[in-house]
C-alpha cells in the first residue's frame, strides 16, 4: 500500500506516523508546504532510525530499505493520488496527537478521523463523519491494524477518551462540592487505577 503524509503541526507526530509505515513495509510521500518543515520531518525520522540500529534494534540494511520507500514532497499537489493520506490535527482540543486519515481525497471531505490514545498499546478512536464511506472505514481499520493499533470506532458524539475526561471532571467538581476533599478523591482514584 502506498501512503502519503502531509506534515502538519506537530511535526514529529507526523514524522513518527511515517516510521511506523515504513517499519510495516509501506511506501511513504512525506509532503511539507514548506522545504525547511519537510526537512525537520526528515531529520527526525533519521534520527529515530539512527537510535535504533545503534541499540540494535534495526539493521542497517532494514533502515535503507525504509528510506528506499520514503519520498519526500514539497507541497501537496500529487496528495490526492494516494490511497491513504495523514494530516496531523493540532488545532483539535485533545489530549492525544489526532490523525484524519482520508482515502483518495483531500481531507476533510470523505475523511475517517483517527484519534490515536498512547498507551502501552497504542489505541486509536475511529470517528466517521457524515461523508464517511463504509469502505473507507474498513480501510482505516486495516491500515491501523497493519500498524499495530487497536481501532474502536466511537459515534458521532466524538473520541471517548475525551467524554471520559470530561465526565471525570464533572464528577471531580460534583464532590468537592459536597465537601469531600481533593487529596481523599485523587486516593479513591488512584486505588481504582486511574491517575
Amino acid at each position: 500500500r502506498r501512503i502519503r503524509i502531509r506534515v502538519g503541526q506537530p511535526r514529529g507526530d507526523a514524522a513518527a506516523i511515517a516510521r511506523q509505515a515504513l517499519q510495516a513495509g509501506m511506501s511513504v510521500h512525506l509532503a511539507d508546504p514548506s522545504k525547511a518543515g519537510l526537512v525537520a520531518a526528515l531529520e527526525a525520522i533519521a534520527a529515530a532510525q539512527e537510535a535504533e540500529v545503534k541499540a540494535g534494534r534495526m539493521t542497517p540494511e532494514a533502515r535503507d530499505a525504509d528510506w528506499a520507500r520514503l519520498m519526500p514532497l514539497v507541497g501537496q499537489e500529487r496528495l490526492p493520488e494516494a490511497e491513504v493520506v495523514i494530516t496531523t490535527r493540532p488545532d483539535l482540543m485533545l489530549p492525544a496527537p489526532r490523525v484524519v486519515l482520508a482515502l483518495g481525497v483531500e481531507p476533510p471531505k470523505g475523511a475517517v478521523a483517527l484519534a490515536l490514545v498512547q498507551q502501552a498499546e497504542p489505541l486509536a478512536e475511529m470517528v466517521l463523519e457524515g461523508a464517511s464511506t463504509p469502505a473507507r472505514a474498513a480501510q482505516a481499520v486495516a491500515f491501523g491494524r497493519r500498524l499495530g493499533w487497536s481501532v474502536v470506532p466511537v459515534g458521532p458524539g466524538g473520541p471517548v477518551a475525551v467524554a471520559l475526561a470530561t465526565a471525570l471532571a464533572e464528577t471531580v467538581g460534583f464532590l468537592e462540592g459536597r465537601g469531600v476533599p481533593r487529596a481523599t478523591i485523587a486516593q479513591a482514584l488512584a486505588l481504582a487505577g486511574i491517575a
